[in-house]
């Protein structure tokens, strides 16, 4: 009984240290009337990286965008690493990969496509050091709004209606 309770404990330590070695914070922006750009920013300690979004088969696991729960939203194209990616031999692998340090930021571009939309999103990635890889939880983020395109079209009348008036002249 001991033993577990010592382990559950060193577990417990693991996790909480990984994870102050790894922090994310999320942004949204407004990119068109029907477009949302949401953006995961890490930072990591001076020892810890994290890999891109184009890591080979064999390598550890890429960084990537999925969700959840969506309506009236949905993901444009894939995930977009930001700059400032090196491209090194990584001895723990046997290969050569493409990864951050220090900072590191993503994007995915969201398409709007109800007045009413709202998803449960998340970032996966691996942070590893010399020595190991930790696993990690994924960067949770929530986008919902009422002012998706169908808002935007009732708020901007379509070109063929301007000029008509009531009577339908």
């Amino acid at each position: 009984m001991r033993k577990a309770s010592l382990l559950t404990l060193f577990i417990i330590y693991a996790v909480a240290h990984a994870a102050a070695q790894v922090s994310f914070t999320t942004s949204q922006k407004r990119v068109s009337p029907t477009e949302i750009d949401v953006t995961f920013t890490g930072s990591m300690d001076f020892d810890m990286h994290v890999y891109s979004t184009d890591i080979p088969k064999g390598g550890p696991a890429p960084a990537s965008f999925g969700y959840d729960s969506a309506t009236g939203i949905q993901p444009e194209g894939a995930l977009r690493p930001g700059g400032g990616a090196r491209e090194a031999f990584e001895p723990l692998f046997g290969m050569t990969l493409t990864f951050f340090e220090g900072q590191c930021s993503f994007t995915q571009r969201l398409k709007l496509t109800a007045r009413d939309y709202a998803m449960k999103a998340y970032l996966r990635y691996s942070a590893c050091n010399s020595r190991a890889c930790l696993s990690l939880p994924p960067v949770e983020v929530s986008i919902e709004g009422h002012d998706g395109p169908e808002a935007q079209a009732a708020a901007f009348p379509a070109a063929e209606d301007k000029g008509k008036d009531a009577a339908g002249d």
